[in-house]
């Protein structure tokens, strides 16, 4: 497994994939999240939900999914932020309690995956943001999650 801490700036990785989850000491608080896009759509999982996932679709609905086999619950419309370019897809909110239960070491089989160091008594916010077409500067976050917000993906 190859787990990285690095600054914010360098995770930017436009396409692909990203795995990436909160961690304390260094060692993962929860199991990974991935995130990947496929054709038009975007798409989040975390071993956690077993064979379910979250989809954003180009016709602008989210569906999740907790098992390959259920129906898919659809999620309010995306929000259009910032200049309306950007669409706000879902919201990951980490609340890590100290004591916690550490998730079992996932085998990443030599795939990257990153850490986000959560100091105790906060929380890790993570929005799926997707940019429409046309976004001109990709890195240009909508105004309402300034000045705080970094780019991850």
């Amino acid at each position: 497994m190859t787990v990285q801490q690095k600054p914010f700036e360098t995770l930017l990785k436009l396409g692909g994939e990203l795995r990436v989850a909160p961690s304390r000491g260094g060692v993962p608080a929860t199991s990974f999240w991935k995130f990947w896009v496929s054709s038009s759509e975007v798409y989040a999982t975390s071993r956690m939900f077993g064979t379910g996932k979250i989809s954003v679709h180009a016709s602008g609905q989210i569906h999740m999914r907790l098992e390959e086999r259920d129906a898919p619950q659809q999620f309010a419309a995306p929000l259009l932020l910032g200049n309306g370019k950007w669409l706000g897809a879902f919201e990951l909110r980490f609340l890590l309690s100290p004591g916690t239960y550490n998730p079992p070491q996932e085998i990443l089989k030599n795939k990257k995956a990153f850490l986000i160091e959560v100091p105790q008594d906060t929380v890790l916010i993570m929005n799926l943001l997707v940019g429409q077409s046309g976004t001109a500067d990709k890195l240009a976050l909508p105004h309402e999650l300034l000045p705080t917000a970094k780019v991850l993906w």
